[in-house]
């Protein structure tokens, strides 16, 4: 079974001239008019239903991220205040 973890966890050095720590780089908005954040979700419900998908990000971006995404439940979302999201390790287990 398939589940989906989208890393929304803030600042990007590749992107910096675009972000900041108040606006972080899944609520960007790009030419297509939405957030990165709002992209990969729709991608995801794709391919899985909406109770497999979950959204990992740090506990300052909240506010905004059930703004976006206010049908994402709480439960779904990982939040924490200082997650290092690029060295987060996920296991699978069989």
């Amino acid at each position: 079974m398939l589940y989906i973890l989208i890393l929304a966890g803030g600042p990007e050095i590749r992107l910096w001239l675009l972000c900041w720590n108040d606006r972080p780089k899944q609520f960007l908005k790009f030419p297509a008019g939405k957030s990165l954040q709002l992209q990969s979700v729709e991608q995801a419900r794709a391919l899985v239903p909406d109770d497999r998908i979950y959204i990992a990000t740090r506990e300052r971006y909240t506010e905004e991220l059930f703004a976006e995404l206010p049908d994402i439940p709480l439960d779904h979302v990982i939040l924490d205040s200082n997650v290092q999201l690029d060295r987060l390790h996920i296991t699978h287990k069989t």
